[in-house]
């Protein structure tokens, strides 16, 4: 759990990730192990293993707000605001985020200041490049797509590292009622199905 400001800013906005290397052994035939006091510690502690290495996701609806929409957090989020700069350029933004293991899952939205010279198709533009330097990235999968009717999508798929150690980067790019909006998942290529999880579920309210 994140525990102070400091510590929130350094996780959500660096994302330094350790990857954990998953290993899967397929095509062997389980074998019983003989009922002796060893054979019973080591069951245990296999059982620990398997049970301490699996990451917990905890899926809760969060709202975000501005700019009134909803998504899936995998933990209790944490919150923050700052100022970002985005080439000549500032906008405030507020983010919401959560970690599982090394994995992250951030929802960031800036309100659109239509006398800063600052476009929403300018903003998230460099809001994509800034994701994109953050892990080192190069963009493997583009996607357009509408999430809601009048409302642009931009999918992402990257790959990149992090702390010399190659991630996965998801990300949606969006405007809604004066703001722009990323979404962002970060892990290693066996989290997809809950990346996928949590950028599906992001709802928009009327």
């Amino acid at each position: 759990m994140l525990q102070n400001r400091k510590d929130i800013e350094k996780r959500m906005t660096s994302y330094p990730l350790l990857i954990i290397d998953l290993i899967k052994r397929r095509g062997s035939r389980p074998r019983a192990l003989p009922t002796t006091p060893r054979s019973l510690r080591l069951a245990f502690t296999l059982l620990f293993c398997l049970t301490a290495c699996t990451p917990r996701f905890n899926w809760r609806e969060v709202a975000i707000n501005p700019p009134g929409m909803s998504v899936l957090m995998p933990d209790k989020p944490a919150e923050m605001s700052r100022k970002l700069v985005l080439g000549e350029h500032s906008i405030d933004m507020h983010m919401t985020g959560a970690r599982v293991d090394e994995r992250m899952f951030t929802v960031t939205v800036g309100k659109i200041d239509t006398g800063s010279g600052l476009s929403a198709p300018l903003a998230l533009e460099r809001m994509e490049q800034a994701m994109l330097r953050n892990i080192q990235g190069k963009v493997i999968k583009r996607e357009s797509a509408l999430l809601a009717p009048g409302v642009a999508l931009t999918q992402l798929k990257a790959q990149g590292q992090a702390q010399a150690r190659p991630v996965l980067m998801w990300a949606w790019f969006f405007e809604h009622k004066g703001h722009v909006v990323q979404a962002v998942a970060i892990g290693e290529s066996a989290d997809e199905e809950q990346a996928m999880t949590f950028l599906q579920s992001l709802r928009l309210k009327p």
